[in-house]
C-alpha cells in the first residue's frame, strides 16, 4: 500500500528534526512525506528543507483556534497526498521504524477496517515512559470512544474523504482532529479498530495545545459541551439517540453559568 504521512507544524522546531527523522528512515519503501507549517515564526522552515524528498506546504493561520488551524493543514495536505493509507502525524511526536510496515499489514490482512489506531507510548522531554489507558473492548452502546491521540490514526484514504465531506470543518473550534476522527469513526461509521501494537511515540509537554485545556477551567468545560455538540450532530446523522448522561447534564448547566 502506497501510504501518505501528513504532518502539521506549528513552531515546533525543537521536536521537528526528530519527527521527520522517524519517517524519512522507515523500514517501508512505498510512501510519501508531506508537511504543513502554519506560519511558524521559529526555524521550522530550515530543518523541514534540510531532508530530502518532503513536500512542504505553507498555510497562514486564519482561524481562530490552532485546532481550525490544524484542521485546515491536513485537509490542503490530504488534497496534494496520493496516498492509499492516511497516517497523520503531530509534529512534536515520531513514529516507530517498522509503524508503517507494521499499520499498512493491518489494513492488507483486513480490507473492511477503515480507521486503525496504534498504541502511543507517551513520554515527557524528561523521557519519562507513561502507558496509555483505553479501552480494550469496544462497546457499541457507548457513545464516546476512548481518545487515541492525533499521531496513532491510520485511516484509509477513500474513508479519511469521506469524513471530511461531513462539512464540520469550521464548526466547533475547540475540537482537535482526533477526537473528529475516532468519534465520527466509531459512531456514524462503526468502523473504528485498535491494534495493541506499540508504534507512535506521543510527546506530552507544556508547549502542546492540550495544555490550554487545564482540567476543570472555563476554556475545558466549553471544549467539553462542544464535544457533545459534535458527538449529537454525528448520532442524528444514523438517528441514533444519545442518553442524558451526568456527565452531559453536568457540562450543560455549568456552561450556561460561564
Amino acid at each position: 500500500m502506497f501510504c501518505s504521512i501528513l504532518i502539521s507544524n506549528y513552531n515546533k522546531e525543537k521536536y521537528l528534526k526528530e519527527c521527520l527523522s522517524s519517517c524519512v528512515n522507515q523500514d517501508y519503501n512505498n510512501y510519501e512525506i508531506l508537511v504543513g507549517d502554519n506560519g511558524s515564526s521559529d526555524k521550522s522552515i530550515e530543518i523541514v528543507n534540510s531532508f530530502e524528498n518532503i513536500k512542504l506546504f505553507k498555510a497562514e493561520r486564519k482561524f481562530p483556534t490552532t485546532e481550525l488551524n490544524q484542521f485546515n493543514i491536513i485537509k490542503n495536505l490530504f488534497k496534494h497526498s496520493k496516498g492509499e493509507l492516511i497516517l497523520l502525524l503531530d509534529s512534536d511526536d515520531f513514529f516507530e521504524k517498522d509503524k508503517l510496515k507494521k499499520i499498512s499489514n493491518v489494513f492488507k490482512e483486513d480490507p473492511s477496517k477503515e480507521c486503525v489506531c496504534d498504541i502511543p507510548k507517551i513520554t515527557n522531554i524528561k523521557k519519562k515512559y507513561k502507558s496509555f489507558s483505553y479501552k480494550k473492548n469496544i462497546n457499541p452502546k457507548e457513545r464516546w470512544p476512548t481518545i487515541f491521540p492525533t499521531s496513532t490514526i491510520s485511516v484509509r484514504r477513500d474513508s479519511f474523504s469521506s469524513f471530511l465531506n461531513e462539512k464540520f470543518d469550521q464548526q466547533f473550534a475547540e475540537l482537535a482532529i482526533d477526537f473528529r476522527l475516532i468519534t465520527y469513526f466509531y459512531n456514524f461509521r462503526q468502523n473504528l479498530s485498535i491494534t495493541d501494537q506499540e508504534l507512535t511515540w506521543y510527546l506530552n509537554n507544556n508547549d502542546g495545545n492540550e495544555s490550554k485545556y487545564k482540567k476543570y477551567t472555563r476554556r475545558w468545560w466549553k471544549r467539553r459541551s462542544q464535544s457533545f455538540d459534535y458527538l449529537l450532530e454525528i448520532l442524528k446523522k444514523k438517528n441514533f439517540d444519545h442518553d442524558k448522561t451526568f456527565d452531559y447534564t453536568v457540562t450543560r448547566f455549568l456552561n450556561k453559568i460561564f
